[in-house]
């Protein structure tokens, strides 16, 4: 059970890495991705209160 664990830990690590790195080189990229999410989850949460209060 542990190194199921331990092996996705190592397959994970490589992803956060990137993630990493791409934050530190392009914040302007990592900023725009995360309005962009915000503004998607807003527009949901939005369109579920029209269609509660509709």
């Amino acid at each position: 059970m542990s190194g199921r664990i331990l092996t996705r830990t190592i397959m994970v690590r490589p992803g956060v890495v990137v993630l990493v790195r791409i934050m530190v080189v392009r914040p302007v990229l990592v900023m725009v991705v995360l309005a962009g999410m915000l503004s998607g989850v807003g527009m949901m949460l939005a369109g579920m209160f029209m269609r509660v209060a509709g």
